[in-house]
């Protein structure tokens, strides 16, 4: 080579056109990874707010079936309208009072489901001897003297408490105190140690649990009482960080825990036995679509319009906005559902509508 001969390089020119080029093939990368970033991030939450709905949804068909027992009414209408075994709140506000009085607050436009007079456990044969009002106490045995087993609990405090006849019952409030002890009454197999479960009651402190009586207060029960049960009163609403919650009777002002995140709205419509055909008709179903307002207080304290299910839509969504998306209105046809606002349908959704049938009414 001629050393003369100057080396060629890159121009300027040169070096910024291929510094363009570059830099536009990694903003392109980048964008594209951004994209699919956000996809994955979109899909990602959707999946866990179907999962989410999915359980939601059949936590409450559970527990709704359960509602109910021991011949407790859908409501009375006796010495005033009272919803006894269920309630539904519908599109309910910013708060919610539950049964022991305490408010929370709550996302507007969603339901509240109030699901009462269910079993903690499974009820208690007793002997109507073993049954004192005069004191307060209740005694059941774990081996009956007919030899059968019972699974002993320890009540808490503030559970109500449900003393049953032959169609009959009255409800109390169980007092502090309960405890369970060793006893050699009844008839356990040999070697095996028999145990007691006191559970001490008060009935004349006009709390909801007595609301829950035929009368409306309580009574003393002038028949025999042969089964006791301790019974559980739960309170669903979603909160305003998009929870659903669950407050659920017991000491103090009771006690509230979450059940599944990412709930945009609950809406739950109320089957009623109206023609009494034990068949429900669209007109039947009370806070849907067809009916949108409640069952007047004379249809729902009527006992022989027995309430056959609840329909339950569980609708959940993305806990941030999804770009250039906005939700169609299809979505939100649930009952007698309010629409979201603008911003709350720019997340995606996700319903799930389900059918409890309240079996306690139906047998």
């Amino acid at each position: 080579m001629d050393p003369r001969q100057p080396s060629r390089g890159f121009t300027l020119v040169e070096l910024l056109v291929a510094i363009v080029v570059f830099a536009l093939v990694f903003v392109g990368i980048l964008q594209l990874l951004d994209q699919s970033t956000r996809v994955s991030k979109v899909e990602s939450a959707l999946a866990d707010t179907q999962e989410n709905v999915r359980y939601a949804a059949y936590h409450l068909v559970r527990t709704a079936r359960m509602c109910g027992g021991t011949n407790l009414p859908l409501a009375r209408n006796d010495t005033g309208f009272q919803w006894v075994s269920l309630e539904v709140v519908d599109n309910n506000g910013t708060t919610f009072n539950d049964d022991f009085g305490n408010a929370h607050d709550t996302l507007s436009g969603s339901d509240v489901l109030r699901l009462r007079g269910f079993f903690e456990a499974t009820p208690y044969f007793v002997q109507p001897a073993s049954v004192n009002v005069s004191s307060g106490t209740v005694e059941v045995l774990e081996w009956t003297t007919n030899g059968r087993e019972q699974r002993l609990l320890e009540p808490p405090e503030n559970k109500g408490i449900v003393l049953m006849g032959r169609n009959q019952y009255v409800v109390g409030t169980v007092a502090s105190g309960s405890a369970i002890t060793e006893t050699n009454e009844g008839n356990p197999p040999s070697g095996v140690q028999n145990h007691k479960l006191t559970i001490k009651f008060t009935g004349n402190g006009g709390d909801f649990w007595e609301s829950l009586n035929p009368s409306g207060t309580w009574s003393a029960p002038t028949y025999q009482v042969y089964r006791v049960g301790i019974l559980d009163s739960y309170n669903y609403f979603v909160d305003p960080d998009l929870q659903l919650m669950r407050w659920r009777a017991g000491a103090g002002n009771g006690s509230v825990e979450p059940v599944a995140v990412n709930i945009g709205s609950l809406q739950v419509a109320l089957g009623l036995d109206i023609n009494q055909d034990r068949q429900l008709q669209p007109a039947e179903w009370f806070y849907s679509e067809v009916t949108t307002g409640g069952p007047s207080n004379a249809v729902a304290g009527d006992p022989n319009n027995r309430p056959l299910a609840l329909r339950i839509t569980v609708l959940g969504r993305t806990p941030f906005p999804v770009m250039d998306w906005t939700e169609p209105l299809r979505t939100f046809r649930a009952e007698n559902m309010v629409t979201p606002g603008a911003a709350a349908r720019r997340a995606k959704w996700r319903a799930l509508r389900v059918q409890a049938a309240l079996r306690d009414f139906i047998l």
